[in-house]
Order: C-alpha cells, then structure tokens, then sequence
C-alpha cells in the first residue's frame, strides 16, 4: 500500500501537474496544519496524570478536528480519506510518544 504524506505539496493522484500552484499550497497548508494540531492533541490526551478541565477541552478539539476531517471543506481541499489521514496522524503520534518515553529513560 502506498503511503500518503502531505507535505509542502497536496497528496494525491500523481496526475496533478507539478508546477507551482498557491492555491493548492494554501489548500494543502490548511489540511497540514490540522494534522499537525491532531498530534500534538493526540499526545497530550496520552499523557498521564493530565487535569480533568484540560482532558475535556482536549477532547473538545479532538471531535472539532475530526468533525473538520469528515466535511465537506475538507473533501474539496484534500483527496485523502480522513480514516488514512487520522491513522497517520495517530501512528504519529504514538511514535513521538515513544520516543519521548525512550529519552525519559536514558
């Protein structure tokens, strides 16, 4: 299976011309960044010990997010399924976490 990174470019068919596009970077800036908020989410829900206020609010920005990964918006500015985008976010994240852990213990 191959694996869709959304970096400076919009993931997608490899039909797309490869010239420079604005509108497309804004559209691929825009999905880049709610990914990115999703990790960092993501790691802070992992964390131990964390308030209950701020679990909450946590969370409240994780359904916010996932809400933005299932609309309409975001099927017009990004190609890839949001399962796949969250999935990536995810593993992501779980390997921050790790090596986060790891660095803890040496």
């Amino acid at each position: 299976m191959k694996r869709t990174v959304i970096r400076g470019r919009m993931a997608g068919p490899e039909e797309r011309p490869a010239i420079f596009d604005p509108w497309l970077e804004l559209r691929a800036a825009i999905v880049r960044q709610a990914a990115i908020d999703f990790i960092h989410i993501m790691q802070k829900l992992w964390k131990p010990n964390i308030p209950l206020e701020e679990k909450r609010q946590l969370m409240r920005e994780k359904i916010e997010l996932e809400k933005f990964f299932y609309s309409s918006w975001y099927d017009l500015l990004c190609e890839v399924p949001p399962e796949k985008l969250i999935r990536a976010c995810m593993e992501k994240a779980r390997k921050a976490e790790q090596v986060e852990d790891e660095a803890e213990m040496a």
